[in-house]
């Protein structure tokens, strides 16, 4: 319960008691409820017309706040599972989720659960990924100017988008449009990737200035030579794709046989991009956001692709469940 300097919370007999002592719900109930005598107590943000300035900016800043205490385990610190301040908003997001749009009356939601995660959770998750994009101390300002300037004052979308955009000096309403007032989900893909070694030409083709004929005998020789060699190099192809109708920058790192790696930035003005390209490594992995900064990410699954498997993703995820076998046979008495 949050009335403005008079918190409640709870707790129960579970959460006292190995292994769900590290969870954390006392703490995570009290800074939510202290958040709110900021953004609907002082700011005055109308919940029922817009519950994302209210619901949403507390999540957030309820986030912020058990990260810096907590840090990687700000939610729960369980034996083979630790969970983060936003990991519980991102365990809600995914790709059917585009059927309403943050900003609508709690009253016109299609449904219970569509307002709770878009006042809710998807709400912190957009601010997350726009303190990403600008920097913590720019974000930070952010919040600080629209708290200080509107407080008292019934503020409403556009007066935060303002000053956003003013703090962050750009003009931010592609991302507001896409993300508050749209109902569009982000999903960035790599579809394809493939690297096979460079072919010499084949049929009837012009080099220099003269046409010439090459049989699939000659070709075959001559890419059997630069093989052994190591001369010709590799054909790379990375096909990259927006699944979702949110588009925004992304980075792309690209790791190559000789440990080589390359980041680029794909603006994502369009919903597809294919690079092609020659040259002498073997092109192993594509990673979208390796850093992880966009937590709007509908889909982390499809943000990598390997050349080749890996087997240690699936030792990984064994040993976690065989651990958490062993944990529940030892709690039993087994």
């Amino acid at each position: 319960m949050e009335y403005p300097t008079f918190i409640t919370a709870g707790t129960s007999w579970l959460v006292q008691h190995w292994p769900l002592e590290g969870v954390r719900l006392p703490e995570l109930v009290v800074v939510h409820e202290f958040g709110h005598n900021y953004w609907y107590g002082m700011v005055g943000s109308n919940e029922f017309e817009e519950s994302w300035l209210d619901e949403g900016f507390t999540e957030y800043s309820t986030a912020v706040t058990m990260a810096a205490e907590w840090g990687e385990t700000a939610t729960a610190d369980l034996p083979g599972l630790r969970v983060g301040a936003f990991t519980l908003n991102y365990a809600g997001n995914h790709l059917d989720r585009r059927f309403d749009r943050i900003r609508t009356p709690a009253w016109k939601f299609s449904s219970s659960g569509q307002y709770g995660f878009n006042s809710y959770g998807r709400t912190a998750l957009v601010l997350a990924t726009l303190e990403r994009m600008l920097g913590e101390e720019t974000m930070a300002r952010v919040m600080r100017t629209y708290h200080e300037r509107w407080r008292f004052r019934h503020p409403g979308s556009r007066d935060f988008y303002a000053v956003a955009s003013e703090v962050a000096g750009r003009d931010l309403s592609f991302y507001f449009d896409q993300v508050v007032e749209g109902s569009g989900v982000f999903d960035a893909a790599v579809t394809e990737l493939t690297s096979r070694p460079e072919r010499a030409p084949r049929g009837s083709f012009v080099r220099d200035g003269e046409r010439v004929q090459v049989t699939e005998t000659e070709a075959a020789e001559e890419d059997e030579a630069a093989e052994s060699g190591g001369a010709r190099g590799y054909r790379n192809r990375v096909m990259l794709k927006q699944l979702g109708e949110v588009r925004l920058p992304v980075e792309v790192e690209l790791r190559y046989e000789n440990d080589r790696t390359e980041r680029r930035i794909w603006d994502g003005a369009e919903r597809w991009l294919r690079w092609d390209e020659v040259g002498p490594d073997r092109l192993l992995e594509v990673r979208i956001d390796p850093e992880r900064r966009l937590p709007l990410d509908a889909n982390r699954l499809n943000d990598s692709r390997r050349l080749e498997s890996d087997p240690r993703a699936a030792a990984l995820w064994t040993a976690r469940f065989l651990f958490a076998v062993q944990q529940g046979l030892a709690a039993l008495g087994l």
